[in-house]
């Protein structure tokens, strides 16, 4: 099974350091979704999009922040390490 979410990447003004600079919000939140939802390994989807575990919890905590502010409390499926 592949958990390679973010698809494509828009160009950007300078050439990125890191390939997580390269994603885009919709790309961002396409990842985070995919943490929130459980249906892959954080491991293999940050080997498959080419970013960190780091970087992977952290827009998931993005999005779970923002799910509670705008519909309550939110249940994460993730252990966060």
């Amino acid at each position: 099974m592949s958990c390679n979410i973010a698809i494509g990447h828009s160009p950007v003004e300078r050439e990125p350091f890191w390939p997580a600079q390269a994603l885009q919000a919709p790309e961002r939140q396409a990842l985070a979704i995919g943490m929130l939802s459980g249906t892959c390994s954080v491991s293999q989807t940050a080997r498959e999009n080419g970013v960190s575990r780091k970087f992977l919890y952290a827009q998931a905590d993005k999005a779970r922040t923002a799910l509670e502010e705008s519909h309550g409390t939110y249940t994460h499926v993730y252990q966060h390490p």
